[in-house]
C-alpha cells in the first residue's frame, strides 16, 4: 500500500474509450489499500464539481484493474482527475486526468496535473462592421484599383510607425 497522501501510480496498460454514449475507463493501479466492499470512483473537474461511477475492482498480477464507466453527457469540456474511493469512506488520488470533450478523441493522461499553465492568448483585435464593409468593397474594385488601395494603406500604416 502507499502513502496515504500520495496519488496512485497509473500503469501503461490504463485506457479511456467511448462506448455508445458513455466513456468506459479501465485504470491497472499499484498501492491499493486491501478492503471488501463496493468502490467507487470520483472524477473532479478543480471547479468544485464531481461526479461518483461505480467501479469494479479486480486483482492483476501486483497491481488491480479497476473499470468504471460514466455517461458522456456529464463529463462536458473538464480535464478531470480521478480518485478512488473505498467502502470505508476514504479517497484516494489516482495519478492521471480524463479528458473527454465532444467531438475530440476520448484520452487518459497518466501522471499529475502540470503546475505551470499558458498565459491565456491576447484577445484578437475585432473589426467594425464600417473595416468589413471596407474590405468587401475593395475586393471587387478590378485589380488596377485593389493594388492602388493596397499601396496607399501600407504608405499610410509606414507613416504611422514613424510617428
Amino acid at each position: 500500500m502507499t502513502d496515504p497522501g500520495e496519488p496512485l501510480a497509473v500503469d501503461h496498460l490504463s485506457w479511456a474509450r467511448r462506448e455508445q454514449g458513455r466513456i468506459s475507463v479501465s485504470l491497472v493501479v499499484t498501492g491499493v489499500p486491501d478492503g471488501p466492499g463496493p468502490t467507487e470512483m470520483e472524477l473532479s473537474d478543480g471547479n468544485g464539481n464531481s461526479l461518483v461511477a461505480p467501479a469494479e475492482v479486480t486483482p492483476y498480477g501486483q497491481s488491480v484493474a479497476i473499470r468504471f464507466d460514466i455517461r458522456r453527457e456529464s463529463l462536458g469540456d473538464s480535464a478531470w482527475q480521478v480518485s478512488l474511493r473505498t467502502s470505508v469512506g476514504t479517497s484516494i488520488p489516482v495519478s492521471a486526468r480524463l479528458l473527454a470533450a465532444p467531438h475530440l478523441p476520448v484520452a487518459l493522461l497518466p501522471g499529475p496535473a502540470p503546475v505551470t499553465r499558458l498565459r491565456a492568448p491576447a484577445p484578437r483585435r475585432r473589426h467594425s462592421s464600417a473595416h468589413a464593409l471596407a474590405r468587401r468593397v475593395v475586393r471587387r474594385l478590378p485589380a488596377p484599383a485593389r493594388s492602388a488601395m493596397r499601396a496607399a494603406r501600407d504608405r499610410s500604416s509606414r507613416a504611422g510607425r514613424r510617428s
